[in-house]
């Protein structure tokens, strides 16, 4: 193990009928390894002795913890089976399976066990389900969050008031976010919102002063009751078409009427291909914006590729090589989304 590990450790009492069957944790040095409920955390180097005990027989496992340039500050539990490390490096790692503890009292008080540390990155490592209430509330150096594709739950108020994080992306996992999940959080500038989340959460991004900028899968129905109260967001990438998004659902979520809306696919009305002199012009009719170029695509007699141009407003200019043409929405070499099957070029008269 490297410092700030944790591994579980099984122990299975035999025969089965045995009348005691309550396991016992014990190490050898807990300045190096620590144990609870088998479930050893690496605390620094050198080696320890874990033992289980249980009805006055007992098993021992040697554990050595390798030197890193990192230590341990603190840990402990924070779900049935879960448990947290906070190290020299200002980084919490949650580990384990399963649901976290919620730590917002009936009171609205913040009660994480990690509270009094300075957290400036968060690793939730995968097999953790969900993000307990208040959990890193009034974290104000927290600027990175990884979070594993186990994830289905962020819960109430979780990212309060987290005034350092400035882009947030949630897994596609996630299929619930409770109120106020991101509320107050001041610095955060872009949000990208779940596939697996068809609603935004009451009230969850509400006081970001300074979000711009929204992606909404086309999979979300409805952007949420308050989700977007006093923010400043002016730009939203949608998943989908002009249409669908006619469907989803901005009542009383202040988005703001103001703001442009950019589409994965525009709606393609006609494309003209017409050969001159000197080149082939590509004329292109589309409804709607998009969150990427169009590109036009020219190929040769054979289907080799001869040129590509970007459509400048709706006129893109390929070699004279070109044979026929297809269009595509393009956000880099590797998402280039066909808008229309192959157009032929006209010779001109």
């Amino acid at each position: 193990m490297t410092v700030g590990e944790s591994a579980a450790l099984e122990a299975s009492v035999l025969p089965e009928d045995a009348t005691n069957k309550t396991v016992e944790w014990h190490s050898s040095n807990e300045s190096v390894a620590a144990v609870e409920d088998g479930v050893v955390t690496a605390i620094s180097s050198g080696e320890a002795v874990i033992t289980a005990s249980a009805g006055g027989k007992s098993a021992s496992c040697t554990v050595n913890v390798e030197a890193d340039d990192k230590r341990v500050i603190d840990y402990g539990v924070c779900g049935d089976n879960l448990t947290w490390v906070f190290d020299s490096e200002y980084v919490l790692t949650i580990s384990g399976t399963g649901e976290m503890y919620d730590y917002l009292s009936a009171d609205n008080i913040v009660e994480s066990p990690w509270l009094g540390w300075i957290v400036k990155k968060a690793v939730i490592e995968e097999g953790v389900t969900s993000i307990g209430s208040g959990a890193f509330a009034g974290q104000a150096s927290l600027t990175e969050v990884e979070m594993p594709t186990t994830l289905t739950q962020i819960g109430k108020y979780a990212f309060y008031k987290c005034n350092a994080l400035e882009t947030f992306a949630i897994p596609d996992t996630v299929t619930q976010i409770d109120e106020g999940a991101f509320s107050y959080c001041t610095a955060l500038k872009e949000v990208y919102l779940s596939s697996g989340m068809p609603q935004a959460g009451y009230a969850c991004f509400y006081e970001c002063t300074n979000l711009t900028t929204v992606h909404v899968p086309v999979e979300v129905t409805s952007l949420g009751i308050g989700a977007f109260y006093n923010t400043a967001v002016t730009e939203i990438y949608y998943g989908g078409t002009e249409e669908q998004w006619s469907n989803v659902d901005t009542f009383n979520s202040y988005i703001s009427s103001d703001a442009t809306v950019y589409f994965t696919n525009p709606n393609i009305n006609y494309v003209s291909v017409e050969k001159t002199d000197n080149a082939v012009v590509v004329t292109i009719d589309f409804d709607n914006p998009t969150g990427g170029s169009v590109l036009a695509v020219g190929y040769g007699q054979n289907g080799e590729m001869v040129d590509m141009a970007s459509v400048s407003g709706s006129t893109a200019y390929l070699s004279a090589d070109t044979m026929s043409v297809k269009v595509f929405l393009w956000n880099s070499i590797s998402e280039m989304t066909p808008l229309c099957t192959s157009v032929s070029v006209r010779a001109d008269n």
